[in-house]
Order: structure tokens, then C-alpha cells, then sequence
């Protein structure tokens, strides 16, 4: 079995078939630095890559941030991780709907999964945050860090149509903490 000493030296294709095909038991820093790595590699080659390298790529991804939350990093943190991924990669080479990182809609319903609140909640939680309990304080920072990786994405490709729904968290995302 690969170590992530191993894989973290290895080039990005060495490195996506390694994680296309095996994933390694590793504990969660590990998986941090292995995913880190992974998608350096992934940006810095993102613009010569194949269709085929493109897939290997986000198999492997999707195989380390699965096996990642296996090791005990928690979902909303592999869901921000994968917003900030598909914005730099965005930013390098643009969208396409083949690659899920690349997607716009999937994006999209990566930031509302994620979302702990409802925006009727989050709205009705802003403007009074210092009071809340800590766990309440924590779900609308994690609603301000989505939005803001939500916001660099849009930044470059603006929703067309517009998305009335997206507009209306990002109007509430200065208010929150």
C-alpha cells in the first residue's frame, strides 16, 4: 500500500491512478497534505490535460475527499475544500460540464448542500450573531466561508440567467461573522 510520503512526491498522473486505484489508510493531516499536493499538481497541469486525464484526475479526487471524510475530516469542510478546488481550477482553464469541478450547476449544488441553514434562519440569525451559542455562531461562519468561495466563482462566471436565490445569500454574506 502507497504512503502519503509516497504519493505526495509522485508526479499528478502517478499520484490520480495511485488514489483511482487504492485508497490508502491514511489519518485526516495526511489526507489533508495528500489533497493539497494533488491539487497543485492538478492546477499547474490543468491546461494541458487530456479528456481521459481529466476523468483520472477527478476520480482520484473524488476518491481522496471520500476516503478523507472517512479518515474524519468533516463533510462541510471536504465541501468547502471542493468549492475552493473548483474555483481555482475555474480560474485556470474555465468551465466544463464534463468535469465535475468545473461545473457551474454542480458547484451550485455543492455550496447548497452544503449550506447548514436555511436562508430564512441565517437571515434571522445575522444581525444578533454575538448572542448565539457557539455551535450557531459556527454554522453561520461556515455560511459566510461558503459564500465566499461562492462569490470568487461568480466573480468570473456570472449565472446567466441570473440566480435570484444565489443573490440573495450573497447580500446577507457581509452581515454574517
Amino acid at each position: 500500500m502507497v504512503t502519503w510520503r509516497e504519493l505526495i512526491h509522485m508526479d499528478l498522473l502517478e499520484v490520480a491512478t495511485a488514489l483511482a486505484d487504492e485508497s490508502p489508510e491514511l489519518d485526516v493531516n495526511e489526507w489533508i497534505g495528500v489533497i493539497d499536493t494533488f491539487e497543485a499538481k492538478w492546477l499547474a497541469a490543468a491546461a494541458a490535460l487530456t479528456d481521459d486525464q481529466w476523468q483520472l484526475c477527478t476520480t482520484a479526487y473524488n476518491r481522496a475527499e471520500a476516503a478523507s471524510g472517512l479518515a474524519g475530516m468533516p463533510r462541510k469542510d471536504t465541501q468547502l475544500r471542493r468549492l475552493w478546488a473548483g474555483f481555482r481550477l475555474l480560474d485556470a482553464v474555465g468551465p466544463s460540464p464534463a468535469v465535475p469541478l468545473r461545473d457551474l450547476r454542480e458547484l451550485r449544488r455543492v455550496l447548497f448542500d452544503a449550506l447548514p441553514l436555511s436562508l430564512e434562519d441565517a437571515t434571522a440569525k445575522a444581525p444578533g450573531w454575538r448572542s448565539l451559542t457557539i455551535p450557531e455562531m459556527g454554522d453561520l461562519r461556515a455560511t459566510a466561508n461558503l459564500l465566499r468561495a461562492a462569490e470568487c466563482i461568480i466573480a468570473i462566471y456570472p449565472p446567466d440567467p441570473p440566480d435570484l436565490e444565489l443573490e440573495a445569500w450573497l447580500r446577507l454574506r457581509p452581515q454574517l461573522p
